[in-house]
């Protein structure tokens, strides 16, 4: 083991191993640094180095657990249920009274220890786990001192670090004295007053020097005033002595007179709780079980007859009349819901009784209006075959508004029988392409009485689910739309085809665009964009078409183009079968 002498100038792989096998002779084998510095043929401080320079570097990691397993979920609602600022909450698998004292004991020691600093005023109540609070408090100083002696160590003693210094002042502040002596003065210390250093200086180096050890362990003074390790540590050539000491609570000197004022206070609490347990028995069960017979009967809304129930004059008494207004109070409310109800379900029947009438006498008059439009409408085109240039005139002006007067009528009953409509039907999967087929002839001719140019562009075998008077009447309204918008020569575009999945209608025609803002509200009843169709539209096309495709799980929508305006409908395909 000759080979650390040349430490220094090894690889990094060399260090690694020497490290770990201090490391291992340490931590698993258990022996001291002393011991190991013997076999390895080197100094006590360099293997104290070492040891710190194998947790610096990760060699050896340490990791510290409570003995305790704690309920911080619990910790966490009693802390905001009722304001408190600390809370310890153990979870314990002993079942045992006297281990469930001790694990309690423990933790409150170790929060005790942790927040107690020099010169505070710790109030204090009586019983039994005190004691053993008492007991865990000195046993855990004695860890901490060790552990410090531990620490110093592996520090330079010669010249102290700031993160030495820290450290050793955790101690202090928990009412700890530090001292570290070199043989000749005192190089550390974390007293309070010069006197006190000198004092410290005198009767624990000077004169009693041959009680400091390599191997020290922190123990309780003669008399139990204080905790006091002494131990000392070779580095460079030199020995320092290191004193550590913290004095012992006055908690433990206070249990033997609670202790006996405790057993007085039990024997005065048989002698007069055992009558007065009886008596209050009877005050407050009672009453209490009264309270929750009418609470079940609350509960089940079952009749009450208050006069039956007789409570003392206390907080019970308070809690009855309040549970007594309170069940008035819903009963009075529960009444008038009722008589509510009622009134509603009155008004409701009338209602749809009114919506079934104004549906049937809307289209009985559109009907009777229909009819003779149409038969006007026919007589004025067999009239107009004579070519009489007088009558034309006027013929084009009466046709004009017996077109306005068919489109309110369609759009009046569509509007009137919407819910109808869009909400019931038939479905089938049917030909999208055969239904728009048949509809192209028809709109070619109106649309050449506007000198307009009207084209079809159909893929075939498309198929949808769908209900075909319904679909019809969306593609309809989207052509009449274009029709009413088309400039004179212009030219509109009726296209069906495929797109992935999806079955697309369109129709495009020339004119004006649509204003952007304007785009998303052409689908609201009775909104209108152009002047110039005001007259002759109520707005109600673009509005069924929308809740049409909308029935039909598909989707509707328009779009500006440079030369025109293009309204989509968008389906899902089927297969033919």
């Amino acid at each position: 083991m000759e080979d650390i002498k040349k430490y220094e100038n090894m690889t990094v792989q060399e260090k690694w191993s020497i490290l770990a096998t201090v490391a291992n002779l340490y931590y698993n084998s258990e022996m001291t640094q002393n011991e190991i510095a013997d076999r390895m043929y080197t100094s006590r401080s360099k293997i104290s180095r070492m040891l710190k320079e194998a947790r610096e570097l990760g060699i050896v990691e340490i990791s510290i657990k409570e003995p305790w397993e704690r309920d911080l979920n619990l910790e966490k609602e009693i802390q905001q249920t009722y304001g408190v600022k600390t809370v310890r909450v153990v979870s314990s698998r002993d079942t045992g009274k006297e281990q469930i004292t001790s694990r309690l004991s423990e933790v409150s020691a170790y929060y005790l220890d942790s927040v107690v600093k020099e010169k505070m005023v710790v109030g204090i109540s009586w019983g039994n786990t005190l004691y053993h609070i008492v007991k865990y408090i000195d046993a855990n100083n004695k860890k901490i001192m060790n552990s410090v002696f531990e620490d110093a160590q592996g520090m330079d003693l010669s010249s102290l670090t700031k993160s030495d210094r820290k450290r050793l002042k955790e101690f202090s502040d928990k009412g700890g004295v530090i001292a570290i002596y070199d043989g000749e003065k005192i190089t550390y210390f974390s007293g309070d007053t010069p006197e006190r250093k000198k004092n410290i200086k005198r009767r624990k180096f000077d004169e009693k020097i041959y009680e400091y050890t390599y191997t020290p362990k922190a123990n309780v003074s003669e008399g139990r005033k204080a905790i006091r390790l002494k131990g000392k540590i070779d580095q460079n050539v030199k020995t320092y002595y290191l004193y550590c000491s913290v004095k012992l609570r006055t908690l433990e000197n206070s249990i033997g007179l609670i202790s006996r004022f405790m057993l007085v206070e039990m024997i005065i609490i048989l002698i007069l709780g055992i009558p007065f347990s009886f008596y209050m028995a009877q005050r407050t069960v009672k009453p209490i079980e009264k309270l929750g017979k009418l609470a079940k009967k609350m509960e089940n809304n079952e009749p009450i007859n208050f006069e039956e129930y007789d409570f003392p004059n206390n907080e019970i008494g308070n809690l009855a009349e309040q549970l007594k207004s309170m069940y008035l109070k819903i009963s009075s409310n529960l009444n008038e819901l009722n008589n509510y109800n009622y009134l509603l379900k009155t008004q409701n029947k009338e209602l749809i009784e009114f919506d079934e009438r104004r549906k049937k006498f809307i289209g009985a008059a559109t009907h009777e209006l229909k009819t003779p439009l149409a038969i006007i409408s026919t007589q004025l085109e067999m009239m107009n075959m004579d070519n009489d240039e007088a009558m034309s005139e006027y013929y084009e002006s009466i046709m004009k508004e017996i077109q306005k007067m068919s489109n309110l009528i369609r759009e009046m009953l569509n509007s009137s029988f919407e819910g109808d409509i869009i909400l019931s039907g038939p479905m089938k999967v049917d030909s999208l392409s055969e239904l728009l087929d048949g509809m192209k002839d028809k709109y070619i001719g109106l649309f050449w009485s506007k000198k307009a140019n009207c084209r079809f562009d159909i893929e075939d075998n498309i198929y949808i689910n769908m209900n075909n008077e319904q679909i019809e009447q969306a593609i309809n309204n989207y052509i009449i739309n274009a029709y009413e918008h088309i400039p004179e020569k212009g030219t509109a575009v009726v296209t069906l085809k495929s797109v992935d999945d999806k079955a697309v209608i369109s129709v495009f025609n020339n004119g004006h665009n649509i204003k952007e803002e304007e785009l998303s509200k052409i689908w609201e009843g009775f909104y209108q964009t152009d002047e110039r169709v005001k007259e002759s539209n109520v707005g109600l096309g673009l509005y069924i078409v929308r809740n049409i495709v909308k029935n039909h799980n598909g989707v509707c929508y328009a779009k500006n183009h440079h030369n025109g305006v293009e309204f989509v409908m968008e389906f899902n395909r089927t297969d033919k079968y």
